[in-house]
This record gives C-alpha cells, sequence and structure tokens, in this order.
C-alpha cells in the first residue's frame, strides 16, 4: 500500500503534545470529532457537523516512544462525499484498507515533530493525496491550538 507521512514541527515539549494526542480514546484535539468512545481497542468517533460514524482499531500504541497505530474497520451514515468536480468520494472504500500511525519525535527539550504516517491501498482511494491533505490539516490545526 501506498504510504505518505505528513508532518509538522510544534514548540512545544514532546512528552506535552503526547499528552494532549497520546490517548487513544481523547480526540478532543480534532475539530472535527464531535464525541467518541472505546470499547477495548475500538474506537468509534461521531464527526461533527455531519451523520458520520467512524470505528477504529488500535493496532499499536507504544507510550516510551509515543506513537500509536490505527486502522478504519467501519464507517456509518454520510459517507458519499461531493468533491466539488463532479466525483464523489466513498469514504467506505477506506474500510479495511486505511491504516495511519501518529508519532511524536522529540527534536529538543522545548520543540518537537508529529509524523502523521498514512497508508491507504490506492486502488480503494482515488484521492490519496487529498485524503493525506486532510491530514496534514489536522496536524497544523494541533499546533495552532497547542502554540497558543
Amino acid at each position: 500500500m501506498p504510504r505518505v507521512t505528513v508532518d509538522t514541527t510544534i514548540a512545544r515539549p514532546a512528552d506535552e503534545v503526547w499528552a494532549a494526542i497520546g490517548e487513544f480514546g481523547n480526540l478532543n484535539w480534532q475539530e472535527a470529532v464531535e464525541s467518541c468512545e472505546v470499547t477495548g481497542d475500538l474506537r468509534i468517533a461521531k464527526m461533527a457537523g455531519i451523520d458520520l460514524v467512524v470505528d477504529e482499531h488500535l493496532v499499536h500504541h507504544d507510550d516510551a516512544q509515543r506513537t500509536y497505530t490505527y486502522a478504519v474497520v467501519a464507517m456509518r451514515g454520510a459517507t458519499d462525499f461531493e468533491l466539488g468536480d463532479g466525483n464523489v468520494l466513498d469514504l467506505t472504500t477506506m474500510i479495511d484498507h486505511h491504516r495511519a500511525t501518529i508519532t511524536v519525535v522529540p527534536l529538543d527539550d522545548a520543540t518537537c515533530r508529529i509524523d502523521y504516517e498514512l497508508e491507504i491501498d490506492a486502488a480503494d482511494d482515488p484521492n490519496f493525496e487529498s485524503t493525506a491533505g486532510q491530514y496534514q490539516s489536522v496536524i497544523d490545526d494541533l499546533k495552532t491550538q497547542l502554540e497558543r
């Protein structure tokens, strides 16, 4: 599967950033998420402003390395999105073909980098580049939140 890593540098210590994002069941840092609940290794995220629920399975979590990986395993609700160019993206194509890893990398005592690696079977997501751009927006928003 193709992979792309988006990243951003944050002027905050790695431990502080990991405290904000490292808990799999806490998505308060993602503005697009209205609510989140966790049952075992399953995270159920209700998206804000739209009728969409995404189920994500925790694949790996390592607090010492400040990283976790999850996979999209189900979606319910409004899964079709108009792309503005006459095409429609069906998000259900990501089910079982979408994996993401988020890692906080210390650069020095006061600065860190967030790497958000996205792995999607391109045959199942013709909008891979657009999806990667959405992940970049998520961590850019986090940078803005934490650097206030």
